[in-house]
């Protein structure tokens, strides 16, 4: 029995070292995490934070209990890897592994290479940046630079694998040379947006997974991990505005940037074609298996055709119906899957980024100045509270439906047990 009980700690510990690299919620983790404790016959508690995982076990005498605490970096988004764990915990609740299995398991899923490479990574850094700049409603020609801008910042990402000192500051660095490439065309192509440009150009490394996930996890109660996760979204978010300041002022201050044109861009039927494309190439970039994709481009084309159909309601209705049926679809993905709701929350909430209202509020402000610009950033906020207003309301209702079902079902049982 001792042996089985440290066979089974083995490989809780063993997973929890691996799910927590993987870019899984704090709850979703925890689930994952009591789901093996049960499958293997061991009692067990934890608490799951962006930084650290604490697990405590112990079997039948709760004096007796072996507590494991995992720190944690910054890990990064793998949604095979993490599927891959998913379906593993899975095998062993159904008896088809065992836990020593288990940890060899963990560690070939470890090993093993992305499930995408370089060359397929370019292009959907590409066509991230294009996406975006059709739904920003800019010109063909500036989404096209943002493009190639957006494959600039590929190559940043590459080298940082190489060299650890860039990879602390590479938000930074990506959007001060985003936004100094970008005013530099801006000299070469007047009329060219060069702030929409730049925004285009770095757009992967915008923390809108980070920011309405830590700010739901704050609402829903998850306030150790929810702030963690929030402050560190923001400071991403920070150091993004920082180094656009930086490369947006040397450039400044050498040559003069004409303002953008205020021409009409792109027609705004293309975003239905680039909408899914956006989802698709992050779907790519947060490594989605193949078979799984089709997911996130659901969930995106849910998200996308709400956002559009509330947009006659007002300025913050469609943002509000899209992030409720994004929670929702979400929810419903993991219950029937049994994987993380992150394959389609991560790629799908770039759509809901509000964008153009922020774009728009700082153009206000540079030609209308300070207070008119300050007038017009409302919107975002709006736009921001419907977000996180969706996504709770989804997650809450998707609990009341949870709960109903297992009381329904419980008073089911009840009723037929005399005839047994």
């Amino acid at each position: 029995m001792q042996q089985d009980f440290d066979r089974a700690c083995r490989f809780i510990e063993a997973l929890v070292t691996a799910v927590q690299r993987y870019g899984v919620s704090s709850s979703s983790m925890e689930s994952l995490l009591a789901r093996a404790a049960q499958a293997l016959h061991v009692r067990g508690q934890f608490l799951a934070t962006k930084i650290q995982v604490q697990s405590i076990l112990w079997e039948g005498d709760e004096d007796r209990q072996r507590l494991h605490i995992a720190a944690s970096g910054a890990g990064d988004y793998d949604m095979t890897k993490l599927a891959q764990i998913n379906e593993l915990v899975q095998q062993v609740e159904s008896g088809d592994t065992t836990p020593d299995a288990g940890v060899e398991r963990l560690r070939a899923i470890d090993r093993a290479g992305p499930e995408y490479g370089p060359g397929l990574d370019a292009v959907a850094f590409v066509l991230c940046g294009v996406a975006f700049g059709v739904i920003l409603g800019i010109s063909w020609l500036d989404a096209v630079l943002g493009g190639a801008i957006s494959l600039v910042a590929f190559g940043l990402v590459r080298l940082s694998a190489h060299w650890r000192g860039l990879t602390t500051a590479l938000e930074l660095v990506v959007a001060a040379v985003a936004a100094a490439l970008a005013m530099l065309l801006a000299v070469v192509f007047p009329g060219s947006n060069a702030l929409a440009v730049a925004v285009c150009g770095a757009i992967y490394f915008v923390p809108g997974f980070g920011l309405t996930l830590g700010a739901s996890e704050l609402m829903t109660g998850g306030t150790l991990s929810g702030l963690i996760g929030f402050t560190r979204a923001v400071v991403t978010a920070v150091k993004l505005v920082i180094g656009a300041l930086i490369g947006s002022a040397i450039v400044r201050t050498w040559v003069h940037v004409p303002l953008p044109s205020v021409e009409s861009g792109i027609a705004h039927v293309w975003t239905w074609l680039f909408a899914p494309v956006l989802v698709l190439s992050l779907a790519i970039l947060f490594r989605v298996r193949r078979k799984d994709l089709v997911w996130p481009l659901l969930g995106g084309m849910v998200v996308w055709a709400s956002v559009e159909a509330g947009a006659n309601l007002g300025v913050w209705q469609g943002t509000f119906i899209g992030a409720f049926l994004l929670m929702s679809a979400a929810k419903l993905f993991s219950r029937a899957s049994k994987l993380p709701e992150t394959i389609i929350l991560l790629p799908a909430v770039m759509l809901l980024v509000p964008g153009i209202a922020a774009l728009k509020a700082i153009y206000v402000g540079q030609t209308m100045g300070l207070m008119e610009g300050l007038r017009s950033m409302s919107e975002v906020f709006e736009l921001i509270v419907a977000i996180l207003g969706g996504m709770v309301l989804g997650e809450a209702a998707w609990s009341i439906r949870k709960v109903a079902i297992s009381s329904f079902a419980s008073g089911r049982s009840r009723r037929e047990s005399p005839h047994r």
